[in-house]
């Protein structure tokens, strides 16, 4: 997905396809880190849950501007884009503090500021949806897997729901859909 979009962002010249490039490695590299794939590349046997929650806050930042581009927040909605920005920042300083921040509180953290934007971003692509605006159309049936997925793997990380051994496979599964999707 990520050299699809570089292609496009070389084609067209559009940033929107550099911000689902490097969402797209970040989220590569979250969905990597639960399913442990990075063994293979990395030692990191023991590697703590943090690390990929570190990674996904970083995808969570990135699809921040993303959605905002693809769901044109700042001419339609400026409000709604100058909270996204809050939010985004809000991200970025979690991301900042997340070495001193304990697992939980690093959790909480993603989970407080990424649920209010990914519902809102669906709420905004529904609305805009059903006006005819096709990235909003595109945008809910290649996202609502993605971001399903990703409720699902913050809830099991975060002890909210019993772990599994299919949740972590939620996220590549998504990122497939979203691939296929779009190819």
């Amino acid at each position: 997905m990520a050299i699809y979009n570089l292609l496009l962002y070389f084609s067209v010249r559009d940033t929107v396809y550099l911000f689902y490039v490097a969402a797209s490695v970040a989220t590569l590299l979250y969905s990597a880190l639960l399913t442990n794939v990075q063994v293979y590349v990395v030692d990191a046997v023991n590697a703590h849950p943090k690390y990929g929650f570190v990674f996904g806050l970083t995808s969570f930042i990135l699809h921040v501007p993303l959605f905002q581009r693809l769901l044109d927040t700042r001419k339609r909605f400026p409000r709604t884009h100058r909270v996204a920005n809050v939010i985004a920042v809000c991200g970025v300083f979690l991301l900042i503090l997340s070495p001193s921040l304990t697992y939980d509180l690093l959790v909480a953290g993603w989970i407080f500021l990424a649920y209010p934007m990914y519902v809102g971003a669906l709420i905004l692509a529904f609305r805009l949806a059903k006006t005819g605006y096709r990235p909003a159309i595109y945008f809910v049936v290649g996202w609502i897997p993605f971001l399903f997925a990703v409720t699902m793997t913050s809830l099991e990380y975060a002890s909210f729901i019993r772990p599994t051994d299919w949740v972590s496979y939620f996220v590549p599964a998504a990122l497939s859909w979203d691939c296929l999707l779009y190819t």
